[in-house]
């Protein structure tokens, strides 16, 4: 994954990814697919919420952009670790949440919010990761990573307990 700035007026987590399928195209800097991506938390009023993806793949001159639209939470069931995950958009967090919950009992294990951290013109975000224990909070562990002016990138990442 290459790291770009993104718009000034993007909201959301971007990346950019290029595709290379020979050593002259990496090289080269030509890469044979590039895929930009902007994952970001809509919200229409005080609780209502969304998730949106934007993604726009470029290969040779045929570019092709793509919105996708989540408007109630996405659930993924894995039978094989019995757990269910939900993802939403949060106006509280003004980020996107994921929380893991055991299948069987409906307990909460685990939440992680995914969020922008700093304001144009570097950007970043920051991922907090909360583990439960019966349903009881235990930890806590964020990262937030931040693009500074000299383009390099620092990442700060708190604990507790």
């Amino acid at each position: 994954m290459v790291l770009r700035q993104a718009p000034s007026n993007t909201r959301g987590i971007a990346s950019v990814t290029d595709r290379y399928i020979s050593w002259a195209q990496y090289n080269a800097g030509t890469p044979e697919q590039r895929t930009e991506s902007v994952i970001q938390p809509q919200f229409s009023s005080g609780t209502d919420s969304t998730i949106e993806v934007h993604a726009t793949r470029a290969k040779g001159s045929v570019t092709l952009s793509e919105t996708y639209r989540f408007t109630s939470p996405t659930v993924t069931i894995d039978v094989s670790k019995g757990t269910r995950v939900v993802r939403t958009a949060d106006p509280a967090a003004d980020g996107i949440v994921s929380a893991t919950y055991d299948q069987t009992t409906g307990i909460l294990l685990t939440k992680r919010v995914t969020g922008q951290g700093e304001a144009p013109p570097y950007g970043g975000f920051y991922t907090q990761t909360f583990n439960y224990v019966d349903g009881e909070l235990n930890n806590w562990v964020k990262t937030t990573t931040r693009g500074q002016a000299d383009h390099s990138v620092v990442k700060v990442v708190e604990r507790y307990p």
